[in-house]
């Protein structure tokens, strides 16, 4: 039980990172949108590489996250089967 608590707080600080930088993205994406559409055109193509940069910082955390959880699965799956013998 003490395992899938941790797992379970881990998950939600990962799940909250993953977000805030997912919003973190677009964001930037629209900023750099609005600095594009003023023409100021190499300020604009900066932020959107920031922004580039905060969605595969999501996509990572994401991918590890789904790692965590699928060790959730492994535990709750140990504990099914040490009830069952």
């Amino acid at each position: 039980m003490r395992r899938q608590i941790s797992n379970l707080r881990t998950r939600l600080y990962l799940i909250r990172a993953m977000q805030s930088a997912g919003v973190g993205a677009f964001l930037l994406c629209t900023l750099s949108m609005l600095f594009i559409y003023f023409d100021l055109l190499q300020l604009g193509s900066m932020i959107f590489a920031g922004s580039l940069g905060a969605l595969c910082l999501s996509l990572v955390i994401s991918l590890y996250e789904v790692h965590i959880s699928t060790k959730a699965i492994e535990i709750e799956l140990e504990s099914i089967d040490s009830s069952c013998q």
